[in-house]
């Protein structure tokens, strides 16, 4: 058959040959001209940025613009606040569906500017960050897709332990539910939420044989509860 040039095939197909080969061979591609570099770029659905690599924002994220996961990581030396995640909100690819913090501080006001910019959202994960019980009630209000929530040692926050048990969950999207480290008693306002499917409990404070029974009878869709190093004070178990 006739010889096809590489410039005839279309970007779609070339972005499918490249994802065929290594990331370090992914890189080099993308060095051969202008055209391979955002084609390169957009083969990437994942990416982690540490707060060093926070100051090339612009151009990360219109090179890697398929992007639908995003982690963010303090590094030793600069850490990931508002002014990072304000820049964020306007520079991320819409597509975005899951979002990680890890080891950050965030007032209310920017983390609910950066849900209401991502509605789309169906994954949340939080580590180690400090943010107050007001900013995650608001962000989980605009994301009214999110299906999965992961909060892991928000013990910073002190505003969080007077967490309204109405209002702490608030999307009826919520399938999968993962708390560890996060010492207040929200047993009560988790069994409202009747799509709730996966439920994991690690290092919870005040769990009680009440809040236990409420899950058990308000979630009728639970397949699989996990409890592991929660302290239920009324039964006294471990």
């Amino acid at each position: 058959g006739k010889a096809v040039s590489i410039d005839e095939i279309p970007d779609e197909c070339l972005g499918c040959i490249f994802q065929l080969f290594s990331p370090g061979e992914r890189k080099m591609f993308s060095l051969v001209c202008s055209r391979w570099l955002k084609i390169e770029g957009q083969t990437y659905q994942r990416l982690s940025l540490t707060a060093d690599g926070l100051l090339s924002i612009p151009c990360t994220f219109s090179r890697f613009s398929s992007l639908t996961e995003l982690t963010l990581i303090n590094s030793l030396s600069k850490s990931i606040g508002d002014e990072a995640l304000t820049l964020l909100t306007h520079r991320c690819c819409p597509n975005l569906t899951f979002f990680t913090l890890h080891s950050s501080i965030h007032s209310d006001a920017c983390l609910e500017n950066f849900a209401m910019n991502h509605k789309g959202l169906k994954k949340f994960s939080a580590v180690s960050c400090i943010f107050t019980y007001k900013g995650l009630k608001a962000f989980m209000d605009h994301c009214v897709s999110l299906e999965e929530l992961r909060l892991k040692y928000l013990n910073s926050n002190p505003n969080i332990a007077n967490a309204d048990e109405d209002g702490f969950v608030t999307s009826s999207s919520l399938k999968a539910l993962y708390l560890e480290g996060v010492d207040f008693s929200i047993l009560k306002a988790i069994s409202k939420r009747s799509s709730l499917e996966v439920l994991h409990l690690e290092m919870i404070g005040m769990c009680s044989d009440e809040g236990l029974v409420a899950v058990l009878e308000g979630c009728n869709l639970l397949r699989e509860l996990r409890i592991r190093r929660s302290y239920c004070w009324e039964a006294n178990l471990m």
